[in-house]
């Protein structure tokens, strides 16, 4: 006999196999056999046998590997709780309760082993996710002890010599392989099909190996038990024939009929399929009599035929199915992150050349059986993912391919084996066993790396596995009281979204106080949600900030309605959720966006509308429709927009609440987006988009009358779209008026930048100011502070008088004013009053330049205090035309400016510079903008600048009657000639001052401009 591997011989399959102890010396070991001794040199039958030698050593080291991959950290990775693992949960609990099922018709029909099983490990634990995970795992590990017995008994007759080596590494790629490691970390049905599948296979292949009748009684009996495991587990039967009339043929064409398994062992096949029948029969006569629909209703939802699914293509989805399925081994995986790291094909790279030399020997040695049943067990079991078109790949529908997949790869690595011992070579047959174990010590290494380090603390493994859910529902547990509601917002465009609630349910098993799960779909869900909280007094919404469900209400929507219709008591925060805990106004409110609606009339940009707004009282102290707020709380509104179509950018509006003199005592800016989370860009023309908002208002703002302003803005350059409301063009558009009334409760403590705690009268304190927030200032310019009261007692009506004083002597600013404003003086304060005063002044045209300090003083109780310092800084003043003027004119402005005249100059090819000559009429309290247009051929716009005069440095309130100001405006433009028109507004009103003559309040200057290139 020549070193080396014996020659695989041609071996049939013989009605009876010889007994153990009439096999010849190549026949593969038993546990108990002696081993060979150190001089029987026969090549890789030597350092194959010698490796395996303690056959049960390795398979526990195998198992050792598949357990530590599948149990370690099972109580932390996944982060969390599946709703699927929590239905399984779910089924068992309710079998403990109310008896056995055949089928679970919830999410779509589940069969039940799974539940059976852990329903007993409940009853002896208790109700526990690590139990529930754990069966998963457990299988798993089962999973790679059934593989070795399956592949070692399939191959001992045809390769007695490498059948353990061979079972050996398809065990080490089921127990390290990535694909089945991630998916019996969980606790789901599909993981009872592998190990079931495997020993009901070996008990076959012991049938067939040996004609005992118990064995194939063990086939029948788990191939029945198979199909209570997992919707893929109705392809096995499929397998089995395909294979036995495959394996029929190729005897018929060897002109050994007789040879033919199936007729060789006919009356042992037939008792297993009997056997097999009758397991299933329960499970069968409930399809049958209970709902024949059930049977085949989730195979048709999701089937590649589904014409919902395939867009009318079923052949080219087919294809499509089917060389994604396939190519799935080694290309592109599932990007489904509940059961792979998505995209992660099946097999490292040097796991997949093995795989595909695999499948290569196993189709040239299709003639033997063994190889005939492992080269058809993968296409055929893939079949169910590749008949399904909802994703594709589909792992979790191919889990009837294990453990026959990883018998591919190991025949290969075997293969490569033989070779290198065929060398005679200490170092080859070294090589022999080192590099097998190499590749699969890589995809273990790399199954680690992927689950563990990748996957397991990915933003992916959170939106699956839900430990917020989880945590969550023992708080509902804690609690959770009968006359509250916890409210959960979910995504109207995921499917499934009220899944979650099986977690909630397996955690806090019938001790849950109510829940609902509200889809958040502004065309229903205000009716849904009045009858959900109906005779309730309290509501829970609970918003996730990680997950899926992290933007379900991102809009708002819910915390709109609950602040409208009650009141918001606390907030239990965490970094994966808050809990919102509010009190309803009464126990049966009617949930509406507003119950009426104001019309608006502003057009925004090219087209975007505001039809409507509605807006009032969420403080729950009065009527919420009512146009008033208390000082210190919150406003609700709505706005109703009408979009033009897709716009430019994805907009955002600001709504505010401002007074008189524009100060800002409330703001909120929202995204502007459809109820389907579009922003701007993926609007439809005419769609109706709502827009809510909660809007607080400053706590210590002064009761008086106030006025509410949208604007809408881009969030990259901040620049606002020009709102054009009844023909007048400004930043923002006035949309209604709104009184804030005293404080339900006066505020305790409010921030102020410089405090002064300043007795200013008896029973009234100067707590404190802020401002002014320019220390430099020009004449004409508006000097602001805010300052802070409050009425230790009630006092009488105190006034305030601002002063600047300077070396050149003391310039009143305001004199005599009531502390707190003309519409709430102090004399209506009560005890304990805060007020926050704002406090704008002028200063006069003519103040001179210097350092002046900014003096408050009171001119009752003589008290004087001072706000700092500021520096004045003059200019320039001419009260003289130039000589020398090009163009002069004499237009008045709305009786308060005369355009004099302008001069245009051409300093550099394509530039442009227009100055204009302004004089004042009058002095002014309001500062003026300008706007200069440059108009092409056609009348429209080309260039514009709108500015203060001089670019801010000679505002219209610091002209002196008669004064002349020069204001340049330079432009860069293309070669061609051009007109320009000039006029006046106010930017808070957006109203232009009237130019007589012209329809627009716009002149047209009547000297061309021509541009050289």
């Amino acid at each position: 006999m020549s070193e080396g591997l014996h020659p695989i011989p041609e071996v049939t399959l013989e009605p009876t196999p010889p007994r153990r102890d009439h096999l010849d010396e190549t026949r593969a070991w038993e546990p108990g056999d002696q081993a060979p001794s150190q001089t029987d040199e026969r090549g890789v039958s030597f350092v194959l046998l010698r490796f395996l030698a303690s056959e049960w050593v390795i398979v526990l080291v195998i198992l050792s590997v598949a357990a530590f991959l599948r149990f370690y950290q099972l109580d932390s990775i996944p982060p969390g709780l599946h709703y699927d693992e929590a239905g399984e949960g779910l089924d068992a609990l309710t079998m403990l309760r109310k008896g056995v099922r055949v089928f679970s018709t919830t999410q779509g029909g589940r069969e039940p082993l799974f539940a059976y099983l852990l329903a007993m490990a409940f009853s002896l634990w208790g109700p526990q996710i690590i139990i529930l995970r754990g069966l998963g795992a457990l299988a798993g590990t089962l999973a790679v002890g059934a593989a070795y017995l399956l592949v070692r008994e399939m191959f001992r007759p045809v390769i007695p010599n490498q059948a353990r080596w061979l079972a050996a590494l398809t065990a080490l790629g089921l127990a390290t392989g990535y694909w089945q490691v991630h998916l019996t970390r969980m606790g789901l049905r599909h993981v009872l099909l592998p190990p079931i599948e495997a020993l009901a296979f070996y008990f076959l292949w012991r049938g067939l190996n040996t004609g005992r009748r118990r064995a194939f009684v063990g086939a029948g009996l788990l191939l029945g038990a198979s199909l209570y495991t997992y919707l893929s587990a109705r392809f096995l039967p499929v397998l089995l024939l395909l294979f036995f009339a495959a394996e029929g043929v190729l005897r018929e064409i060897e002109r050994r009929r007789a040879d033919a398994l199936w007729r060789r062992h006919g009356r042992n096949l037939l008792l297993t399929g009997t056997l097999a029948a009758l397991v299933f029969a329960p499970l069968g006569y409930y399809f049958l009599t209970e709902d024949p629909g059930e049977f085949v209703e989730r195979i048709n939802q999701v089937s590649v035929f589904n014409p919902d699914l395939n867009q009318g293509d079923p052949l080219g989805a087919l294809w499509r199915s089917a060389t994604g399925n396939y190519g799935a081994v080694a290309f592109h995986g599932d990007e489904d992150g509940l059961v792979n790291l998505p995209g992660r094909p099946i097999f490292d790279p040097v796991m997949a050349i093995a795989f595909v030399v695999g499948l290569g020997l196993a189709l040239t040695r299709a003639r033997r059986a063994p190889y005939l049943f492992v080269a058809l067990w993968w296409p055929v079991m893939t079949l169910p993912a590749v008949l399904t078109y909802d994703r594709v790949p589909r792992f979790m529908r191919a889990i009837g391919t294990v453990p026959g997949l990883y018998v591919l790869p190991a025949l290969a690595w075997v293969a490569l084996a033989d070779r290198l011992a065929r060398r005679g070579k200490p170092l080859a047959r070294t090589l022999a066993i080192l590099l097998p174990i190499a590749a699969y010590a890589l995809a273990g290494s790399l199954t680690y790396r992927d689950y563990f380090l990748r996957w397991g603390p990915s933003q992916v493994a959170y939106d699956y596995f839900h430990a917020a859910y989880r945590e969550v529902a023992t708080k509902m547990v804690q609690e959770g009281r009968p006359d509250e509601l916890w409210l959960f917002p979910t995504d109207l465009r995921i499917n499934y979204p009220r899944r979650h609630r099986y977690i909630l349910r397996f955690v806090g098993y019938q001790n849950l106080p109510p829940e609902k799960f509200l889809s958040v779909d502004e065309t229903d869900m205000f009716d849904k949600l009045s009858a959900e909280v109906e005779g309730r007094s309290r509501v829970v919404l609970v918003q996730m900030k990680r997950g899926l469900q992290w933007e379900a209400d991102a809009k708002g929507v819910l915390p709109f309605l609950l602040e409208k219709y009650g009141r918001l008591d606390r907030v239990y925060s965490t970094p994966e959720y808050d809990l919102l805990y509010y009190t309803l106004d009464s126990p049966d409110p009617r949930f509406r966006p507003a119950d009426r609606w104001q019309p608006a009339s502003a057009v925004f940009g090219d087209g975007l509308t505001l039809e409507a707004v509605a807006y009032g009282d969420a403080s729950g102290s009065g009527d919420p429709n009512a146009p008033q707020v208390p000082s210190g709380e919150t406003l609700w509104a709505v706005l109703r927009w009408r979009a033009p179509g897709p716009m430019a950018e994805d907009y955002q509006a600001s709504l505010r609440l401002v007074d008189a003199g524009g100060h800002v005592v409330g703001q909120r800016d929202n995204p502007l987006t459809s109820r389907w989370h579009l922003g701007a860009t993926g609007w439809h023309p005419g769609e109706e988009i709502l827009d809510y908002y909660l809007l607080p208002v400053e706590p210590g703002t002064a009761p008086g009358d106030y006025r509410l302003e949208v604007s809408v803005y881009s969030p990259t350059s901040l620049k606002p779209l020009p709102a054009t409301v009844e023909g007048v063009t400004a930043g923002a558009a006035r949309i209604g008026s709104l009184r804030v009334t005293p404080a339900l409760t006066p505020p305790s403590e409010l921030a102020v930048e410089t405090p002064l705690g300043t007795t200013w009268e008896p029973g009234l304190e100067l707590v404190g100011y802020d401002g002014p927030p320019a220390r430099e200032l020009r004449p004409g310019d508006t000097l602001s502070l805010a300052l802070l009261w409050r009425g230790t007692s009630p006092p009488g009506d105190a006034r305030l008088t601002l002063t600047l004083v300077g070396e050149g002597g003391d310039w009143p600013l305001l004199t005599d004013l009531p502390v707190g404003g003309e519409d709430f003086p102090t004399g209506r304060w009560r005890a304990g009053e805060v007020v926050r005063q704002w406090l704008d002044a002028r200063l006069p045209p003519d103040t001179p330049s210097g350092s002046y300090r900014v003096r408050l003083s009171s001119p009752r109780s003589g008290v004087t205090v001072t706000l700092g310092t500021v520096q004045v800084q003059g200019r320039p003043r001419r009260f003289e035309l130039p000589a020398d003027l090009a163009h002069p004119l004499d237009v008045a402005l709305g009786g308060r400016v005369r355009l004099a005249g302008f001069d245009l100059d051409s300093p550099a090819p394509g530039q442009m510079e227009l100055t204009l000559y302004w004089q004042a009429l009058a002095s002014m309290d309001e500062s003026y903008t300008v706007f200069v247009h440059v108009l092409g051929e056609d009348g429209r716009i080309v260039a514009q600048r709108d500015q203060i005069p001089r670019a801010g440095e000679a505002p219209t309130s610091g002209w002196l009657a008669g004064e002349v100001v020069a204001d340049p405006y330079p432009f860069s433009l293309p070669a061609g000639v051009y007109r320009l028109a000039v006029g006046m507004y106010d930017a808070d009103s957006g109203r232009r001052l009237p130019i007589p003559g012209t329809p627009d309040d716009r002149l047209i200057l009547p000297v061309p401009v021509e541009v050289t290139p």
